[in-house]
């Protein structure tokens, strides 16, 4: 191979750019940098822990049965640097990148609001930590509403994985996913997706085969701003 037929670095990074195996980042200290999320592979798993929150988790569960493989990295890709006009943008928070977690910054308003993004193998988790809320009464005010924030980020994920699983090339109608909660009755505790009926949000708990509304803590992915 010749020299001029050789790829540059700069050429290089591009192609990974474009394929979205990279994507570029801005730290806090304004500096470019590039981050690579199939290498969460190599770093050590989050613990367990519950994040300390009045927000339901969400979960994002899939008609597969599964979270199709290499959806993870590229949602996160997606979050980071989306294609066209997106609701809410993210700041990538270093010290919290695990194998199986990241947590991003919402720069949604003036509030200083995060959430974590876990993968299962079942399903994918989303979970919101908001600045001041429940209300201090040693801190300002929120700017925005929770709900308005959650039912954005909700918004904004649906946008993100379809944009992931066309990148993968993925059949959407085969794969489907969905947003679900954690049933709140008593002798259950399965995820059931959440479904817009003609006047409210409701799901359907298998275990009881009986219809419900999701509980206060879930509601704020639902309720649109209210």
């Amino acid at each position: 191979m010749s020299e001029k037929d050789k790829i540059t670095p700069d050429q290089f990074l591009k192609f990974l750019l474009h394929l979205r195996v990279a994507v570029s980042i801005t730290d806090k200290k304004g500096v470019l940098k590039y981050f690579i999320p199939s290498v969460l592979n190599h770093v050590q798993k989050s613990s367990s822990d519950t994040l300390d929150s009045v927000v339901a988790p969400l979960a994002i569960t899939f008609k597969l049965g599964h979270c199709p493989k290499g959806l993870f990295g590229m949602l996160i890709s997606f979050l980071l640097n989306p294609e066209g006009d997106q609701t809410l943008t993210f700041d990538l928070l270093e010290d919290h990148i695990y194998q199986d977690q990241v947590s991003l910054r919402v720069n949604s308003s003036e509030d200083v609001d995060q959430i974590c993004l876990r993968s299962h193998l079942s399903h994918l988790e989303v979970s919101a930590v908001l600045e001041n809320y429940p209300p201090n009464v040693l801190a300002l005010p929120r700017t925005t509403s929770p709900s308005e924030v959650c039912s954005k980020l909700r918004q904004t994920f649906d946008t993100c994985l379809q944009s992931s699983l066309n990148k993968l090339h993925y059949d959407y109608g085969k794969v489907e996913p969905y947003f679900s909660l954690k049933c709140h009755l008593e002798n259950c505790c399965k995820l059931h997706e959440v479904q817009l009926e003609p006047t409210s949000w409701a799901m359907h708990c298998s275990a009881h085969n009986i219809r419900i509304a999701p509980s206060e803590p879930g509601m704020f992915w639902f309720n649109e701003g209210r």
